[in-house]
């Protein structure tokens, strides 16, 4: 909340002032009476601007008046404009993250058709799924066989439809220049549990790490964002998979594979971060969507 009044205070209230002055001057017929001249002794103070206006200097000249509220709605317009969307988005979230595909195609269902068609997604990613989830069974049964201990993983069963998962990541957006950004520090945690029937409960922790690609760079056009206040962005992590046995050696596990991130961003009207799908590259280079991730509300 307190992320989304310092928005408000820097973005909607320099614009409003804008928008009054300008209409004031655009569509009042006179601003000064020619028949009985007013004394003015109010001053109007810009103090973003270090702006301090006497009124009485211009009684007796309307051009001046309206010249000058002119300048300084279109300074106030510059400056609004001009704001770092990068300061007021949270950089560090709570997350769940989910397997199901019922899941995965409604988060899906909220990205705009050519949002989708700029990810690049296998038309039979359903199929392709199972693929992901051989690997990443393979994975972890070699994770689990690198300590010695006992295979947990079921053969030829999918893991997706036990699989519970809950963390925290920090989202660090630096501008470059007006409407550009890059993605400069991002770091995921996450804790995964395993309930397989008949089995006893396994528990491992998940870690992705960013990767610096071209994918980091935003750079919304002007237009495109006065006809929707989003924008698409991709950014890919390392994924790497860890047992809890390994936090007292200090052993992270090695880099399994790539994910995508496709996450949409609003910047208006307060800048948040919509859900995650998260898409693995399969050997023919398409993207497959293999999870998603619903962010809690509030930094952390």
């Amino acid at each position: 909340m307190k992320t989304g009044n310092a928005f408000v205070k820097r973005f909607y209230v320099p614009l409003l002032v804008a928008i009054v002055l300008a209409s004031l001057v655009l569509f009042s017929p006179r601003i000064l009476s020619a028949t009985a001249p007013a004394t003015l002794e109010a001053e109007i103070k810009v103090a973003i601007i270090g702006l301090k206006i006497p009124l009485a200097a211009f009684e007796q000249s309307e051009a001046i008046v309206r010249y000058s509220a002119l300048v300084v709605a279109a300074l106030l317009l510059g400056y609004a404009l001009n704001i770092n969307f990068s300061n007021y988005f949270p950089q560090r979230l709570r997350l769940d993250a989910y397997f199901d595909v019922q899941g995965i195609e409604r988060t899906l269902a909220t990205f705009r058709p050519e949002d989708l068609a700029q990810l690049g997604i296998d038309p039979e990613w359903r199929a392709s799924i199972l693929d992901y989830d051989l690997e990443m069974v393979a994975s972890l049964k070699g994770v689990w066989r690198q300590q010695g201990l006992q295979d947990p993983w079921p053969d030829g069963e999918s893991p997706r439809d036990y699989f519970q998962c809950a963390g925290t990541t920090t989202f660090v957006v630096e501008r470059k220049s007006f409407l550009t950004y890059k993605v400069t520090n991002a770091v995921g945690d996450l804790s995964y549990r395993a309930d397989f029937p008949k089995r006893d409960r396994r528990t491992f922790r998940g870690m992705f790490d960013l990767r610096d690609t071209a994918s980091n760079y935003i750079r919304p056009k002007f237009l495109d964002l006065l006809r929707s206040p989003s924008v698409l962005i991709s950014p890919q992590f390392m994924q790497v998979f860890r047992i809890e046995a390994w936090n007292d050696s200090g052993t992270t596990g090695p880099f399994d594979h790539i994910l995508v991130a496709a996450t949409k961003v609003t910047l208006l009207p307060i800048p948040s971060f919509g859900d995650s799908v998260y898409l693995w590259r399969n050997p023919q280079g398409r993207l497959v969507p293999v999870s998603y991730c619903v962010y809690h509300a509030g930094d952390v």
